[in-house]
């Protein structure tokens, strides 16, 4: 299946990024990098030096968390469950599981507030 990559994009750069021809080669680079070191990788676009960030990549077998604000994102939980994240269920495991990483144990709650 291959690797995914995690990568924001700086709306405000968008202009840079379409007038920048080198912008394929250099995210391409920073795409190898940070699979390499996983630490993340700005990519530049004429004179914007963060146009994008590759944050993380990772094996399609996988499903990593990942929060995305303040333009920049941070994993929080890197290997969550396998490829499967669409359903409720699916979703349920990883979150479960990024409690407990965070030393929580998550239960639903009761009807009625208890």
């Amino acid at each position: 299946m291959g690797y995914n990559a995690t990568v924001i994009v700086m709306v405000d750069s968008l202009d840079a990024i379409a007038k920048d021809p080198d912008f394929g080669k250099k995210l391409s680079d920073a795409v190898m990098k940070v699979s390499n070191a996983q630490e993340p990788q700005d990519v530049s676009a004429l004179g914007h030096c963060n146009a994008a960030t590759v944050i993380e990549s990772h094996h399609a077998d996988h499903s990593s968390l990942i929060a995305v604000g303040g333009n920049y994102g941070t994993v929080l939980l890197p290997y969550a469950t396998g490829y499967a994240h669409h359903t409720p269920e699916a979703k349920l495991a990883i979150l479960k599981r990024f409690a407990e990483e965070m030393g929580f144990v998550l239960h639903k709650k009761v009807k009625n507030g208890t």
